[in-house]
């Protein structure tokens, strides 16, 4: 008898001990109430996948998309599952959360502030139709890894980059972001801003960022080339076509050794085509059309075979080009055209306060440099001020050949 009741009392010890583990193994009030806050601002009726949604626990039931560790929600994955409608405010209701993944769905109206005060890490919202700014409230989560907010209608400042130091991947391309890359998002190692409208030059601090993937492609950006010393990028691909800088192609670049992309087409370009661009052995594709680059091509660039992937198209190249980039049929006019010098206007440079000339140029683009102290030839009176000092060609603020 006395057995049997010890047997008794272990077993209700045990189904105690059971629903014990289970409530510690629940997901708590608020969670669930996030979730069905959740499944009603997006439909969740007609979601592509809403398996055991709104039945008993999130954790215990399993529901789909939802991942828990002891009790608490850490990943909500509902990635190309037909979401549709905005998020709500309790988003951000998940003290446990690692990774939200929202990607390709219908989600619109803003981003709400609570997201970014949650403790995730990863933030996977891309292919939406989400728009405003980026709300910086100063309860930011500050261990945040990886924004992923591409293919939306996003606006504003991209300013609240700063509030993440340990920011390492971003992309927010395909936007409406505008303003100014900020000056000091030295961390991030995989950055792609491409096709916004964002303004200015590049901040100061690039030079100290050690990326992977560069994308600046299709904003309106100007000023010099950034600084990409040796180092300065790990991995394969530059792309800040489509822009307004100006200046020439830094000899540095030729440090960059692992990269197999170097897209600067559709710039204002100028000056030639750096010879140290052949240590770049892994180089496969180099797009330079749509420039103001002059001079010959260098001679890595001179026996390149056609297969190459190389356009260089409408520039101010002298004449004669390399049979391989002439215009067809001799070549494919990668190239091509080309300009013979004796046919640009020839320019002079003159002191400040207009003396004689005292160096000519033949310059391109088929203009004389809009610049204090560079004029067609004759066109300023020759006094009889004292010569000024030629300027190097180096420091001639446009492409210039100068006339021997």
């Amino acid at each position: 008898l006395k057995n049997t009741e010890e047997m008794k009392l272990n077993v209700i010890l045990l189904v105690l001990g059971v629903f014990a583990i289970q409530s510690v193994l629940c997901a708590s009030k608020a969670e669930i109430s996030a979730l069905t806050d959740l499944y009603q601002a997006t439909n969740g009726a007609s979601w592509k996948n809403n398996q055991n949604w709104l039945q008993g626990d999130p954790c215990q039931n399993k529901w789909f998309g939802v991942s828990c560790y002891l009790g608490s929600v850490t990943e909500i994955n509902l990635n190309a599952n037909k979401l549709v409608g905005t998020l709500p405010q309790s988003i951000g209701n998940f003290p446990k959360i690692v990774e939200y993944v929202l990607s390709e769905n219908k989600l619109s109206g803003t981003i709400p502030s609570s997201l970014f005060s949650s403790p995730a890490s990863y933030f996977f919202l891309t292919s939406n139709q989400l728009s405003g700014s980026i709300a910086r409230t100063g309860t930011e989560n500050k261990n945040v890894f990886d924004f992923e907010f591409s293919n939306n209608a996003l606006s504003g400042s991209i300013d609240f980059l700063l509030d993440y130091p340990y920011l390492s991947l971003v992309n927010l391309s395909n936007n409406t972001f505008s303003g100014t890359i900020p000056n000091g998002i030295t961390q991030i190692t995989s950055l792609d801003l491409s096709f916004n409208r964002l303004s200015g030059p590049l901040p100061a601090s690039f030079s100290q960022n050690n990326f992977d993937e560069l994308y600046l492609q299709q904003n309106q950006l100007s000023g010099p080339l950034p600084t990409l010393q040796s180092g300065n990028l790990n991995g394969q691909d530059i792309d800040l076509s489509g822009n307004q800088f100006e200046g020439t192609i830094p000899s540095s670049y030729g440090n960059l050794i692992k990269i197999t992309t170097l897209a600067l087409h559709d710039n204002k370009i100028s000056g030639t085509i750096p010879q140290s661009l052949s240590k770049i052995t892994n180089l496969q594709l180099l797009t330079l059309e749509n420039n103001q680059l002059n001079g010959t091509l260098p001679t890595f660039l001179q026996t390149r075979p056609r297969t190459t992937n190389f356009h260089a198209e409408n520039n101010f190249f002298s004449c004669p080009l390399p049979a391989w980039c002439s215009p067809a049929p001799t070549g494919n006019g990668a190239c091509a055209p080309c300009v013979d010098p004796s046919s640009l206007p020839l320019c002079c440079s003159y002191s400040n306060n207009g003396c004689q000339s005292v160096a000519q140029y033949r310059c391109a683009p088929a203009s004389c440099p809009a610049q204090p102290g560079f004029s067609l030839c004759g066109s300023r009176p020759v006094n009889s001020c004292s010569l000024c000092a030629a300027p190097a060609l180096a420091d001639n603020p446009l492409n210039s050949i100068p006339v021997v």
